[in-house]
């Protein structure tokens, strides 16, 4: 958007050319989102979401570059931070749910297995110093080779199964995270800390 006098040139996704509008630059301010939107420089509201990136000049995603404040650049460079804080945030949480459910995945496989002991999952979930923990445990009724777990299966298709361990490993290590498991007193238990 950029003001022309008292109008301004609205440039919208797949038009050929630009709209004019009377109502002046500040009032489009007030009215577009203030977290979407900015004052680029004298005359030039911008959409963040089409910036692909703020040197001397914001480089639109269409190839343009238009002008900006030092002012803009520093809120901008705030704003991109933020998304990308917020975009990571939404990565660690679904790679978090694909270490949980695989860990709660091959502890309902194991109970199903058990034939002497209570058939029961234990599962602590907490924060320790920014840091996301999982702990689970459930009953063993037979030997575990732990230095050999990883990509081991007991299912018949061994092909198509055997990744949980092996994913949840991947993940830890991505985010410098540490995994333990043992047996300790008929029980096999795995250690997350992300």
């Amino acid at each position: 958007m950029k003001a022309q006098g008292k109008y301004v040139r609205l440039y919208l996704d797949g038009e050929e050319s630009p709209l004019f509008d009377e109502r002046g630059i500040g009032k489009w301010c007030e009215l577009l989102d203030k977290g979407a939107f900015a004052l680029s420089y004298r005359g030039y509201l911008l959409n963040l979401d089409k910036v692909e990136h703020v040197k001397e000049k914001a480089l639109l995603e269409n190839g343009w570059s238009v002008p900006v404040s030092r002012r803009f650049r520093k809120e901008f460079e705030e704003k991109d931070k933020m998304r990308w804080l917020a975009a990571a945030g939404l990565l660690f949480a679904l790679l978090a749910c694909t270490v949980f459910a695989n860990l709660v995945s091959n502890a309902r496989e194991a109970c199903e297995r058990v034939k002497n002991h209570k058939k029961e999952i234990c599962l602590q979930i907490k924060q320790n110093k920014g840091h996301l923990v999982i702990v689970i445990e459930n009953p063993v009724e037979w030997e575990v080779d732990v230095e050999h777990l990883e990509g081991a299966t007991t299912k018949e298709n061994d092909k198509e199964h055997g990744y949980g361990l092996q994913n949840v490993r991947e993940i830890v290590l991505k985010y410098q995270g540490e995994m333990n498991y043992e047996v300790r007193e008929g029980r096999f238990v795995v250690e997350v800390l992300i």
